[in-house]
């Protein structure tokens, strides 16, 4: 059966079984049907009955008892043309067939927290959804359950152990996976894209809130608190002066994503210690690093550090590293010292191979202790799980506690939980 005569077909199915409803009671113009001693699930008369804007309460008084409304029933807001916007409360744990099926004005929801089954076509047809956010708490999610949700530009999700959650078929079928980005959490995408519900968009990336990115991966603004911060995949850009006079981050990691570092990024940084940039830089505008006067050392991985003035790829600015002190460590390639005796490299007295501590090569934080010995990083009392990470930004442990042998000599970011710290690897 094609699939446009499967989506008529549940249509007509709908609509026939819910032509005629009966409710056990109403209250503030919501209907209402009890399924417990003490609870209830939200329920129409007959579909499109709904309209404007619905605020559903976490709980209703009926009779002396009191109710939680624990779900939303099948085909509740059915074709429910003029329903603008829904609030619904923590108290809703499960969502039911076709509940808000073709609800062609509504054009976002929020799904609470403590949401944990997603039935089948819910939201199938919400043609004006451009984002949503699945909660960590949904175990389940049902047979096209968010299918032509044509709008959709953005699903951000956040499950640890993604592949736990139970998916029916066709999820996602009708929206656009090219356009469409999935937004996880630090080290996540790549349990996404093992899993067929989510390997179908070409885009899944790293989403730190405090990193605020346009449609374009332009990062625009950055509001965190920071210290030692790594920014994460969805960055394709970093615009100017978006880090400009922070003086509370110490270290940043830039992502293989990133392909240009904007006008005055990160001058007047004047905490900033540490710096890792990868080879996928190709552009670094005017006083990117201006001012950036307790700078230690530059991490970076060109093979050919070029400008294109020289005939290389990399577009340097002027005035990058002005008021940067010159004692700054930059740790390069090895065997590519002679290389980057070029402008703008030739400002620094020390260029080493990545590998020459600069600093010292154990970090305790709170309980956690990090440290580096023989070729291999050793992680205790971490309570979360350890991911390493090496110049280039690439993940190449994902652990517990333990000793991790690393394949060469050179700098690797380890991080678990809120602790992001570089470490020095060596013989």
């Amino acid at each position: 059966m094609k699939s446009s005569n499967k989506l008529l077909f549940f249509i007509l199915v709908l609509t026939c079984s819910v032509s005629i409803q009966a409710a056990d009671f109403s209250a503030g113009n919501i209907y209402y049907n009890i399924t417990g001693e003490n609870t209830v699930e939200v329920t129409s008369l007959s579909p499109g009955s709904y309209s404007g804007n619905i605020e559903i309460p976490g709980s209703v008084d009926y009779e002396g008892t009191t109710y939680q409304v624990t779900a939303i029933g099948n085909s509740t807001f059915l074709f429910c043309m003029g329903l603008t916007s829904v609030v619904i409360p923590n108290t809703v744990e499960s969502i039911g067939d076709g509940a808000f099926f073709a609800c062609a004005n509504l054009s976002s929801i929020i799904l609470p927290e403590g949401l944990k089954y997603i039935g089948n076509e819910s939201f199938s047809s919400c043609i004006k959804f451009t984002s949503l956010t699945i909660p960590q708490s949904v175990l389940s999610i049902g047979n096209s359950a968010f299918a032509s949700c044509a709008g959709l530009t953005e699903i951000f999700v956040s499950w640890d152990n993604p592949a736990a959650v139970t998916y029916g078929n066709t999820v996602f079928n009708g929206v656009n996976t090219t356009n469409c980005k999935i937004k996880t959490g630090y080290n996540q995408p790549v349990l996404y894209e093992e899993i067929p519900t989510w390997s179908i968009f070409e885009n899944i990336v790293e989403y730190n809130p405090d990193f605020i990115v346009n449609n374009e991966g332009e990062l625009i603004q950055y509001v965190g608190s920071g210290g030692d911060i790594i920014i994460p995949t969805e960055v394709k850009s970093i615009g100017a002066e978006v880090f400009k006079n922070n003086t509370d981050i110490t270290s940043v990691v830039i992502p293989t994503s990133v392909e240009s570092i904007g006008t005055s990024a990160f001058s007047g940084c004047t905490a900033l210690a540490s710096v890792i940039i990868p080879e996928s830089v190709n552009q670094i505008e005017n006083y990117v690093f201006l001012g950036c006067t307790n700078l230690q050392d530059i991490n970076v991985s060109w093979a050919e550090p070029k400008s294109l003035a020289d005939g290389g790829n990399i577009n340097y600015g002027s005035g990058l590293f002005m008021f940067v002190p010159t004692s700054c460590v930059v740790n390069v390639p090895a065997g590519l010292l002679a290389d980057y005796n070029i402008y703008p490299w030739l400002y620094f007295d020390n260029i080493k191979n990545q590998g020459t501590p600069t600093n010292i090569n154990q970090i305790i934080f709170s309980d956690v202790k990090i440290y580096a010995q023989n070729r291999t990083i050793t992680v205790e009392n971490a309570t979360e799980p350890v991911f390493i990470y090496n110049i280039l930004g690439s993940r190449i442990v994902t652990g517990g506690n333990g000793k991790f042998k690393m394949p060469n000599i050179g700098i690797y970011v380890v991080k678990t939980g809120k602790t992001v710290k570089k470490i020095i690897v060596k013989d």
